[in-house]
């Protein structure tokens, strides 16, 4: 096996991979491995609709995780917020 074969199934093992994530911003991180390992493959072996479709993937992939981590993070300052909140009776009008 030469070195594009074995990144082109190197390739193909990730993208598998992302198919038995459940969490979103593992599954984008892998893609963009995927995209990358894609991009080498596809330039070290001539495949250009390959390497094409992975250069027009991976910023798609990056944006998404980048999404993705923003939401988390703005999810968990938002429970952040919850928690400081304290309890308090309401006041009766005497």
């Amino acid at each position: 096996m030469n070195l594009p074969d074995a990144i082109g199934y190197l390739a193909s093992a990730a993208v598998l991979a992302t198919f038995c994530m459940r969490d979103m911003a593992a599954l984008r991180a892998t893609a963009i491995a995927s995209n990358v390992a894609f991009i080498a493959y596809g330039a070290l072996a001539a495949v250009h609709p390959v390497l094409l479709l992975h250069l027009v993937l991976l910023p798609i992939n990056v944006q998404r995780l980048l999404e993705t981590m923003r939401e988390r993070s703005a999810g968990a300052q938002r429970v952040g917020q919850c928690e400081r909140y304290e309890f308090s009776w309401p006041r009766h009008a005497a």
